[in-house]
This record gives structure tokens, sequence and C-alpha cells, in this order.
């Protein structure tokens, strides 16, 4: 089990040297509320195909639905190998999609678990490897993010956190309802 205290620095980290709101979602791990600022969630988030085959699963908008929120500053998340068909079902336009994600990204088949399935409907390779792991960089590229911090998991070996920012997205400007892409305050 997660080290709890670990799971603790990050949030009081952001807390203490920002204005955000942050969420956390993490269902390996018995989190705290830190702050007016800070709600934790002990869900496992997933992909649609995942939530419709275990109740313990919601998606992304399920979430953001329960949550009331429309706007995310930060959402530290790890959901065990299940970032790979949640995030791929994140579309530009998709509501909500928070400013930064901290996520612990796992990249060997050993701790890729059953999800074989939702891997195969949105990368459309038989077997995971590096290809599918840049695949999954181009595509929260494609929807506005850059990674900024990359850390090893020391007790996972073939896991990494990552901080990613989003730096360009779909944004409105103007009363008449036009849309503008390109980076944000452009």
């Amino acid at each position: 089990m997660p080290n709890v205290q670990m799971y603790d620095r990050f949030e009081e980290a952001i807390l203490n040297e920002t204005r955000c709101k942050v969420a956390t979602l993490d269902c390996t791990v018995e989190g705290k509320k830190l702050s007016d600022r800070h709600s934790f969630h002990k869900l496992c988030v997933g992909s649609a195909a995942a939530a419709q085959r275990d109740p313990a699963f919601v998606t992304y908008s399920q979430f953001i639905s329960a949550l009331g929120e429309h706007k995310i500053d930060i959402l530290k998340i790890d959901v065990e190998s299940f970032e790979f068909p949640l995030f791929g079902e994140w579309r530009e336009h998709s509501r909500s999609l928070p400013e930064q994600i901290a996520v612990e990204v796992h990249w060997h088949e050993a701790y890729l678990r059953n999800f074989e399935a939702d891997l195969q409907s949105h990368w459309g390779r038989g077997e995971f490897g590096v290809t599918d792991l840049a695949l999954f960089f181009l595509h929260l590229a494609n929807l506005g993010y850059g990674i900024v911090s990359q850390e090893i998991n020391e007790f996972c070996p073939s896991c990494s956190e990552f901080t990613l920012v989003r730096v360009e997205a779909s944004v409105p400007y103007g009363g008449n309802g036009a849309v503008h892409t390109g980076w944000h305050g452009a």
C-alpha cells in the first residue's frame, strides 16, 4: 500500500503555494480532505467500458458531474494503469478538462492489468509497447498538454510520475459564441 504521507506532500505543496483548488482521485489509498480548496475521492476512474463492466468505476465525466465543478485547476490522479483508456476518451471539447494533471503512468505490460480491450479500442495495437506510450503522450499534446515534470516512482520500476500543463486549448471569446484555438491568454 502506498505511503499516505507521500500522498499528502504533493497536495500540501500545491495548497501552500497557490490558490488553486485540488481534486485528488486515488482508489489505492485512504486519503483525507486537507483544506477547503482540496477534495479527496477514493474512486477508481476509468474508461466508459470499465465503468460499464464494474460498478466500482466511474468515468471522468461522471466524476465531474458528481463533483459539481466546471473548472479543475489541478487533477492528481493514480488510476493504476487505467490512465490510457481514461485519457484516450478525452477530446478537445470534453467538459472540464483540468489545467494541470499529475498522473502516474504505467509503461510496462506487467503493470497493465485487465483492460486490454480498452487499450486496443484506443490505440489499435495488439501488444502494448513504447509506441503506445508515445501515442498516449501525442494524444495529450493534441489536447494542448505539455510535460513539465517527470519523476521515476521508486516503488514501481515501470511507473513514472508526470505533471502536465494545458498550454493550448479551445477557449470562447467575444459575445458571439466563437471559439479560438490557441495558447492560453492569446
